[in-house]
């Protein structure tokens, strides 16, 4: 979930065809909650700072009732209490922004990797 959209677009675009991974977008927490009721994601990737919330909080949230989603923070907030906060609050993984593509795509293969049950990596050649 990003509140930008053109870093929204961005991402989607590069991992669907660089991961060959299926997006789902959410420009807010009440869009996330929606998708998330629909179809549990196998990964999500989620911004902080929202436009209805504050993503940390709703972090907990999933927590609560979905303990097994992997989720990756993505934020502007690239300090090391900031990133010390998100992995606490219970994040699998954190990356400040900006963040070079491949460095993304390999951190959710390998959020992938530890917790998908019958995880096939996908070749990608980065350069």
């Amino acid at each position: 979930m990003e509140d930008n959209k053109d870093i929204q677009k961005a991402n989607k675009k590069m991992l669907e065809r660089r991961g060959g991974y299926n997006i789902r977008l959410a420009m807010n927490l009440n869009e996330a909650r929606k998708q998330i009721s629909i179809s549990e994601p196998d990964l999500m990737v989620l911004d902080i700072l929202l436009p209805d919330g504050n993503g940390l909080e709703f972090l907990k949230e999933i927590r609560a009732s979905f303990n097994y989603i992997p989720v990756l923070l993505l934020s502007v907030l690239g300090k090391s209490g900031d990133i010390v906060n998100g992995l606490q609050a219970g994040a699998d993984d954190y990356i400040a922004k900006p963040y070079e593509n491949a460095v993304m795509l390999a951190r959710i293969e390998a959020l992938l990797r530890r917790t998908t049950k019958h995880y096939m990596p996908k070749s990608f050649g980065l350069k």
